[in-house]
């Protein structure tokens, strides 16, 4: 899933889901300001993720999968989840 978390955007909180099959080979372009989310359906499963700049753990944040106020429509309840993401609170479109 892509959610469009840039304030000035005239998509701001819009969100898009992706299926790729096994053996697919599809890339996604994400634009910079938007947030991520991955579930797989399959057990093994290898997600390849480049970022535009270098990591900064203290830059990290983000919000919880089933946020009510995003909407976003997940296949599969996931089973799998870490405690980084278990923990994140609702989005706060005001602190963006």
């Amino acid at each position: 899933a892509v959610v469009d978390i840039r304030p000035d955007s005239p998509t701001f909180l819009w969100h898009e889901t992706y299926c790729f099959e096994v053996g697919d080979r599809s890339s996604l372009l994400v634009p910079e300001g938007c947030a991520t989310g991955f579930l797989t359906l399959t057990r093994d499963t290898t997600v390849h993720y480049q970022m535009s700049d270098f990591f900064q753990s203290e830059n990290y944040r983000g919000f919880r999968y089933d946020d009510p106020s995003v909407g976003v429509k997940w296949p599969v309840e996931p089973v799998v989840i870490s405690d980084r993401d278990r923990d994140f609170g609702d989005l706060d479109p005001s602190a963006l």
